[in-house]
């Protein structure tokens, strides 16, 4: 891919767990802690590679083959854990420290002063993203922030960037540039169409697995995506 150059940027979307917020492992440590207390644990071997599922979707499916001859079952098992995945989770980001990645406060503060809109899509649903917001303080630099229960399909469907979009007034892709640390992440806003896909090392993926994704840059960590503006590699 090559950024849309010749497009002056309005927007940039970033992702929060691994992008702007430190990623401890917690998501998948509490995922795998719930699907072992209720002994769904067969699977989960295979359950890593449903990406683009929804945490309560990848339980049904674990359930589903502990009861693959009762679906009632099957569906109940699976909505136990996802609520107990998600009081965990709350429980969590509520009382731990949560560390933004170093000079991405500073990055978003500089896309704004620029006059670009700056917005936050996440795979947290909402309650969890507004404690997460609200103890970084990090609200106060977002024109828009979007979560994973708020759209019909989580990431790599281009939606939550859509969602943000719309919030922000942006009407044209081309003018978007998205900023993730997973393949995921890349693979959306390749969806979406944006005219810039930043991929990130902060988080949990290498380097060789955001290359094989679509993407314009690799860099350091978001605090990189100043840089890539002030030299004019992205306008």
């Amino acid at each position: 891919m090559t950024s849309d150059a010749g497009h002056r940027t309005k927007m940039v979307v970033f992702d929060l767990g691994g992008t702007t917020i430190h990623d401890d492992g917690t998501i998948d440590r509490v995922f795998r802690q719930v699907a072992t207390e209720l002994k769904l644990n067969r699977d989960l071997d295979t359950a890593g590679g449903q990406q683009g599922r929804t945490k309560k979707e990848v339980f049904l499916s674990l359930a589903g083959h502990k009861h693959d001859d009762w679906p009632e079952a099957a569906a109940s098992l699976a909505d136990e854990a996802n609520q107990a995945y998600e009081d965990q989770l709350m429980a969590h980001f509520s009382e731990a420290p949560i560390v933004v990645v170093a000079g991405t406060a500073d990055a978003m503060q500089y896309l704004r002063d620029e006059g670009i809109k700056v917005a936050i899509t996440s795979g947290f649903w909402r309650s969890i993203m507004d404690v997460i917001l609200e103890r970084t303080g990090l609200r106060s630099l977002l024109d828009a922030s979007v979560s994973t229960d708020e759209v019909a399909r989580p990431k790599p469907a281009p939606y939550m960037i859509f969602r943000a979009m719309e919030a922000c007034d942006v009407v044209s892709v081309r003018h978007v540039v998205s900023v993730g640390d997973t393949p995921l992440d890349c693979i959306a806003g390749h969806n979406a169409g944006c005219g810039a896909v930043i991929g990130v090392l902060s988080g949990t993926h290498t380097r060789a697995a955001l290359e094989a994704a679509p993407h314009n840059f690799i860099v350091d960590s978001s605090v990189r995506v100043r840089e890539l503006f002030e030299t004019g590699r992205i306008h």
